[in-house]
């Protein structure tokens, strides 16, 4: 794996001059010397964009330094002109309505996945590094980065990138499903995608107290007052003795049932209300064969940076 920005550090051989200065003054902050290398490698990049010698590592190097400041001009200029914006509704599932796409990169939801929305503004640029780049064609390349989010989280962004005459563009940008560990506690590195496939093991495990620790945006005393929604995770805290009080909630609201019961489940469409909100559509299959459809809401406003389940809509 290659730090994203170590080509900043050499230049023919030498130190770049910055960076020396950086080094050799004794009270300069190691944030100053990030923002120097940042300002090298940015000039290099521009400069090789404008005479036409930029590579597609180069560009995507460029569209994280972009993002990293919401630079979305600047993205825009980097994007296959054709693939640039959608105008069109956020996609909606035909059983559920799962919510409407916000946040800094909405207008690029064309280009951009969910995933990648969330860890590409003001990402940690530090923690990015290239971890392959891959020809598909004459014209066409794949690169692959590690990329930390501001809040922590990690994952690896695949980058589609095609050339349009002597430039290279930029056409689809996703979150690789890397099949990461699930997590047993909330931590900032764990995506929201890992916290209700956690949930869901533990709940087909019936391990309800272990379930609830995803879901610390549902307070124990949703339990008696809050909505028909919340009940189903909030009841998980019980503790084992009082778990007839959970089959009696299953009793009268069945198709929560599906979450104990369930066979299998395919996640579906995802909508990304904010960098801190979103809402993720789940197909649950019942051991009866009967598909279920629920809406996971997941925030990290509240929960010290760590996605945590708020909600659950069943339907």
């Amino acid at each position: 794996m290659v730090p994203l920005w170590s080509s900043s550090m050499c230049r023919n051989g030498r130190l770049s001059p910055v960076l020396c200065h950086a080094s050799s003054s004794a009270s300069s902050s190691s944030s100053s010397c990030v923002s120097s290398i940042r300002r090298v490698d940015a000039y290099y990049n521009n400069k090789k964009i404008v005479d036409g010698r930029a590579g597609p590592v180069d560009i995507v190097k460029e569209a994280v330094v972009c993002l990293r400041s919401s630079d979305i001009q600047g993205m825009e200029s980097l994007i296959l002109s054709e693939d640039a914006s959608d105008s069109s509704p956020c996609r909606r599932s035909d059983r559920i309505r799962i919510g409407e796409d916000g946040g800094v990169l909405v207008s690029l939801k064309s280009v951009f996945d969910v995933g990648s929305r969330r860890l590409l503004p003001f990402n940690l640029l530090r923690r990015s590094q290239v971890l392959s780049v891959l020809s598909l064609e004459r014209d066409t390349c794949q690169v692959r980065t590690k990329i930390s989010s501001k809040y922590g989280e990690e994952g690896i962004l695949v980058w589609n990138v095609e050339r349009d005459g002597n430039t290279w563009r930029i056409v689809r940008v996703s979150r690789e499903d890397t099949g990461e560990c699930l997590p047993t506690t909330l931590h900032p590195v764990h995506s929201p995608e890992s916290v209700i496939r956690a949930y869901l093991d533990w709940m087909k495990k019936k391990d309800y107290v272990q379930a609830h620790q995803l879901c610390e945006g549902i307070p124990f005393a949703s339990m008696m007052m809050g909505p028909v929604q919340s009940h189903a995770v909030a009841l998980s805290f019980l503790e084992p003795e009082q778990r007839a009080l959970l089959d009696s909630f299953f009793d009268e609201h069945e198709s929560y049932r599906c979450i104990m019961d369930q066979k299998e489940y395919v996640f579906g469409d995802a909508v990304l209300i904010d960098e801190q909100c979103m809402v993720q559509e789940v197909v649950v299959r019942d051991r009866e064969g009967t598909w279920w459809h629920a809406a996971f809401e997941l925030s990290i406003k509240q929960h010290h940076g760590c996605w945590s389940i708020d909600d659950i809509r069943m339907h």
